[in-house]
């Protein structure tokens, strides 16, 4: 099981939601993506097993972005944090056909119990001891 996570540095407590993350994915591989290049080589690379997607956008032009390379997360369990609540971006948002939608501000403990339960549903379960 692996998880990919894309923020930008500049991204609002950025190192908050990773440490976040990271104690959620603890014994499976995650992959912090910095940019949109990082993001794309991360999910074309094969991997062998499933993998869960968080995407936290800073701003709506990141979101168009992202448009152009949907097709990489097509059918993968997918988290989104979008920068706003505007009709535009939810609309854009929801392009990516994600299994949950969060906001940028929103209590991102959140996301963490999302990610939980996809990485029990999709995974092998929960890890042991943990």
């Amino acid at each position: 099981m692996r998880v990919i996570f894309y923020a930008m540095e500049n991204y609002p407590q950025l190192d908050a939601c990773l440490r976040a993350i990271r104690r959620v994915s603890i014994g499976r591989t995650l992959e912090f993506c910095r940019n949109l290049q990082e993001l794309t080589d991360a999910l074309s690379r094969s991997w062998n097993g499933e993998t869960v997607a968080i995407l936290a956008f800073s701003d709506q032009q990141e979101l168009k972005a992202i448009m152009n390379h949907r097709e990489l997360l097509t059918d993968l369990p997918l988290i989104l944090v979008l920068p706003a609540t505007d009709r535009e971006t939810v609309r854009l948002g929801h392009q990516l056909r994600p299994r949950f939608i969060n906001f940028q501000g929103n209590n991102f403990a959140e996301v963490t119990a999302v990610l939980e339960k996809l990485l029990i549903r999709f995974g092998n379960g929960p890890i042991q001891g943990f």
